[in-house]
């Protein structure tokens, strides 16, 4: 998935207004999905840009020219999902012993497969007010249900980054609790935040203070099932029925299911220099390397 956004833009109107053909200071980022936009300053803003490009790293960007690479392509459909297609010469992954064919299990501890709540935490997340629907199996009669509510307001999201009155910041976040600390100064501020709300959006991305809340628990550690543990009483869930031990079985009429490999992907990216830990399968046995990022050509 690439993204061509705009992160962090400082336009710092007030102080060079009039500068045409200011100095410009221009550093690109980029994440683990591949959102990739500048952090822009112009005239005395380039002051700012070194602000934008920390928070955004506190949020898992890399500067563009720092990411590293593995060597590896690692198939994300069908029988290849998850399965390591080819292996660069001499590069880290060949370097750490890694083979075609090998099953990509882990990397640095966390699994490379979507397990069920994840993939129905992904799916339902999003603003308050808006609607859910899901299609649930009964714990009850085992029956199928559509059921469709609204969800809640939930808390602001913990670790949320906040500006100050000389650099408003507007933090928008994912499913996943990343946020992308969306900043500006000067007179452009409104307009520079409608910008990066609007090149977020279709991503998933909404802003922290309107993340809702779909009012329901799930057993995170089941493989097998995305099967309900609580409901919050009087949350809209809870009003069309909702109970635990209720199995989500699709989301907008959508299967549960993510690609493996494009999660292996995501949990490999990281800077040049940068150690993974990688658990591979090889013919029905595990066995765990250790792949240095390198830098990437060009």
């Amino acid at each position: 998935m690439r993204l061509a956004l705009r992160v962090c833009v400082v336009l710092a109107a007030t102080m060079w207004r009039g500068a045409v053909g200011a100095a410009q200071t221009k550093v690109e980022i980029i994440n683990d999905v591949g959102a990739k936009g500048p952090c822009l300053g112009i005239g005395l803003g380039m002051a700012i840009v070194g602000k934008c490009v920390s928070r955004a790293e506190k949020e898992g960007f890399v500067r563009e020219n720092e990411v590293g690479t593995d060597g590896l392509t690692i198939g994300t459909t069908g029988a290849e999902d998850g399965v390591v297609t080819a292996v660069s010469p001499g590069s880290p992954g060949a370097t750490a012993g890694i083979a075609v064919g090998d099953r990509v299990v882990s990397v640095d501890g966390k699994l490379a497969r979507w397990t069920p709540a994840m993939e129905v935490a992904r799916q339902t997340f999003g603003e308050k007010g808006k609607d859910v629907r899901l299609t649930v199996k009964s714990a009850t009669d085992g029956a199928e249900r559509q059921m469709t509510f609204a969800r809640g307001q939930a808390p602001m999201p913990a670790g949320a980054p906040s500006g100050s009155m000389l650099l408003p910041l507007l933090p928008l976040v994912d499913w996943r609790g990343r946020f992308v600390p969306c900043t500006a100064a000067g007179p452009m501020t409104p307009a520079t935040f409608a910008i990066c709300e609007k090149l977020f959006r279709p991503w998933g991305y909404v802003r922290a203070k309107d993340v809702g809340s779909v009012g329901f628990a799930l057993d995170a550690g089941r493989m097998d099932a995305a099967v309900v543990t609580s409901v919050d009483p009087g949350s809209g869930a809870a009003g069309v029925g909702l109970k635990a031990g209720d199995i989500v079985v699709m989301v907008d009429g959508k299967p549960l299911g993510g690609s493996a490999g494009e999660l292996a992907r995501s949990r490999m990216f990281g800077r040049a220099g940068e150690t993974r830990i990688v658990v591979v399968e090889r013919g029905g046995k595990e066995m765990t390397d250790k792949v240095v990022l390198g830098k990437k050509e060009g």
